[in-house]
């Protein structure tokens, strides 16, 4: 669904399928790379296994992620309003 939607409010209907395209080519970097560096993490905190810094991992990335949406969003041009 939010491939969908952020189609059809980025770019237009004539560029959807790229815009679809694109976003689950990233989706997919992110799975495949982010079990490996999960794991990574995870044997790093041995012997007390814990997934606290797999956790803040997780979230430092989705709020890397959500900043440069915004930036990408403002220096296009593009104008706040609800949808």
């Amino acid at each position: 669904m939010s491939a969908i939607a952020w189609g059809a409010s980025s770019s237009g209907t004539e560029k959807i399928a790229t815009v679809i395209g694109w976003l689950f080519t990233s989706s997919g970097c992110g799975l495949l790379f982010g079990a490996p560096i999960a794991g990574a993490i995870l044997d790093a905190t041995r012997p007390h296994l814990t997934y606290i810094p797999i956790m803040e991992y997780g979230g430092a990335t989705l709020i890397i992620a959500a900043a440069a949406l915004i930036v990408m969003r403002v220096n296009k041009g593009l104008k706040w309003e609800r949808v």
